[in-house]
C-alpha cells in the first residue's frame, strides 16, 4: 500500500470511540485558542482587508467568515479564516514539525464542517485526524521543508486539509487516497517572505485550508491523483527536499495510539514561536532585583541553529525592524520589547511601539551566537544581560512550555481568549467560549458558527 492509501485507511475509520478523552479536550482547547485569535484579528487592518477581499469573490452562501455577517463557499470562507487565524502569528504550532497546524485546519474544519452540517463531535474528529496528518508529514523531516525554502505548514496542511475536507464530505476511502493526490497540484508556500518583512505570509494557513477543500471537492466529482504523491521519485518530498532520504514508516509509528496534537504548544505572545522563549528569559530578567535598564552594557541571546534564519538574519534588518510584521520575527525587538515594557501582547508589537527610542536603541546592544547544543524542537531561550557593574544576569529556559509535559493551563487559554475578544460584550465573549468548550456536544456546527458573526453577538445566550 501506499503511504496515502495507508493514511486514508486512518482517516476513513477513525471515529469519535476512537478518541481518548483528553486528546478530545487538547483539540476543543486549541480551538478556543484560535477562534479567539481569529475574532481579534477582524478588529485589525490586515484582518478588514481580508474580509473585504473575500467579500468581494462572492460565491454561494456555503459558509461563513468569522466576526462578519458574511457568508461564501466553503473554500473561500477556509481562506479567510485561516488567514485571520494565523495573520498575528499569535496562533499554535507543533514544535518539532514546526507546523502551524490549527489556524490551517480549524478553517477547514469549520467552513466544510458547516456546508456538510456536521455535528460538533464529528467535526473534532476530523480536525484531530487531520491534525495527525499534518505533523506527521512534517516530523520525518524536521526542519528540512524551511532549510530548503519552503513553509512546513503551508505544504503538510495541504495534505491534512483534504483528509479533513473529505472525511466531512463523506468521501470513501478511494476519493480519500485521490484528494491527496491531487492536493500534491495545490502545494506551495515559500519561506522567504519571513526574511522580506512581507505579508504574505499571512496566507500560509488560509491558501493549504483552501486548497484542501478544493482537492476534496474535486476528488469528489471523479478526478484522480497520484497515488504515490508522497514517496514517489517526483512526489512531494523528493521534489521539495532536493532528494533527502526520509523514513516513511515513521509517519505511521503509534498512528492512532500516540496522539501528536498533544505536544500542539499555544502561544502566549504573537509572534514567531522561536522567540517565545526568549520573551520569558527576558521577562524574569526584568524581575530580577539588580535590573536597571539604564544600566545595560549588552545582551546576548543562544540560538538554535535552525532558528538562526527565521529569527536573526539579516541581523542589521533583525535589529531595526520596519513595521509590526517583521517585528513579529526579530529576536532582538522581542527581547527588548519584554525589557522596556515588562508586556509583549499584542499591543506591543503595534508601529507606534516599534519606534520607540528606548526599544530601538537597546536593540543595538543585543548579540546573538548559534547554540549548536540544543535542538530547534524544545524551541528554547537563552538571554544573559551584562550591567556596566560587571553583573551578569542569565536567564535558561531549555524548552518552551505548551506539550504535554509542560502544559499550558486552561486558565491561562479562556484568559488570552477573552482578551482577544475584550471588544466584544463580556456576557456574550462568555457565552461563546462556554459554546466553544462544549463543540463536542452541538448538534450542528452551523449553530457555532452564527455565534462567532459580529452583528448577532448580542443575542448570544
Amino acid at each position: 500500500m501506499t503511504i496515502s492509501e495507508r493514511l486514508s485507511d486512518f482517516v476513513h475509520g477513525l471515529s469519535v470511540k476512537d478518541i481518548p478523552p483528553e486528546v478530545m479536550e487538547k483539540a476543543k482547547s486549541l480551538v478556543v485558542d484560535t477562534i479567539g485569535i481569529g475574532l481579534s484579528s477582524t478588529t485589525m487592518e490586515f484582518g478588514k482587508a481580508a474580509i473585504k477581499l473575500t467579500n468581494g469573490w462572492g460565491g454561494r452562501s456555503e459558509a461563513s467568515i468569522i466576526g462578519s455577517s458574511l457568508k461564501t463557499n466553503a473554500q473561500n470562507a477556509a481562506f479567510c479564516n485561516g488567514v485571520l487565524f494565523h495573520g498575528q502569528d499569535y496562533d499554535d504550532t507543533h514544535t518539532g514539525s514546526v507546523v502551524h497546524s490549527t489556524a490551517a485546519l480549524l478553517p477547514v474544519m469549520m467552513a466544510a464542517g458547516e456546508q456538510a452540517n456536521a455535528k460538533g463531535a464529528d467535526a473534532l474528529v476530523a480536525l484531530i485526524a487531520g491534525t495527525e496528518l499534518a505533523i506527521r508529514l512534517g516530523n520525518i523531516a524536521p526542519n528540512q521543508f524551511h532549510g530548503n525554502g519552503y513553509h512546513t505548514t503551508s505544504v503538510t496542511t495541504t495534505f491534512a486539509s483534504a483528509a479533513i475536507a473529505g472525511k466531512l464530505y463523506g468521501h470513501g476511502r478511494e476519493t480519500l487516497v485521490n484528494a491527496l493526490g491531487v492536493s500534491g497540484s495545490f502545494v506551495s508556500g515559500l519561506i522567504e517572505c519571513v526574511g522580506a518583512g512581507a505579508d504574505a505570509k499571512r496566507l500560509h494557513a488560509g491558501w493549504p485550508a483552501h486548497s484542501g477543500i478544493m482537492a476534496a471537492q474535486v476528488a469528489g466529482i471523479g478526478y484522480s491523483g497520484p497515488r504515490t504523491v508522497f514517496e514517489g521519485n517526483m512526489g512531494v518530498y523528493k521534489s521539495m527536499l532536493n532528494n533527502a532520504s526520509v523514513d516513511f514508516e515513521e509517519i505511521f509509528s503509534g498512528l492512532g495510539e500516540m496522539w501528536n496534537i498533544l505536544d500542539v504548544r499555544p502561544k502566549l505572545y504573537p509572534c514567531c514561536h522561536y522567540l517565545q522563549a526568549f520573551i520569558d528569559c527576558a521577562s524574569e530578567i526584568r524581575g530580577n532585583s539588580d535590573f536597571d535598564i539604564r544600566r545595560i552594557k549588552s545582551i546576548s541571546c543562544k540560538v538554535p541553529e535552525g532558528a538562526v534564519r527565521i529569527v536573526c538574519e539579516p541581523w542589521k534588518k533583525k535589529q531595526s525592524p520596519s513595521n509590526n510584521y517583521e517585528a513579529r520575527f526579530s529576536l532582538p525587538y522581542s527581547v527588548a520589547v519584554m525589557l522596556v515594557k515588562g508586556s509583549a501582547g499584542p499591543d506591543d508589537y503595534s508601529d507606534s511601539v516599534i519606534s520607540d527610542p528606548d526599544i530601538q536603541a537597546l536593540m543595538q546592544k543585543i548579540s546573538y551566537q548559534v547554540d549548536h547544543a540544543r535542538q530547534v524542537k524544545d524551541m528554547p531561550g537563552y538571554v544573559s544581560v551584562l550591567l556596566d557593574d560587571g553583573t551578569n544576569i542569565v536567564v535558561d529556559v531549555p524548552v518552551v512550555r505548551g506539550d504535554r509535559e509542560f502544559p499550558i493551563e486552561e486558565t491561562e487559554i479562556k484568559k488570552k481568549f477573552l482578551q482577544n475578544v475584550s471588544f466584544m460584550d463580556g456576557d456574550a465573549a462568555n457565552a461563546l467560549l462556554d459554546d466553544l468548550l462544549a463543540l463536542d456536544e452541538l448538534e450542528s456546527l452551523a449553530t457555532l458558527t452564527r455565534h462567532m458573526q459580529f452583528d448577532e453577538l448580542s443575542s448570544v445566550k
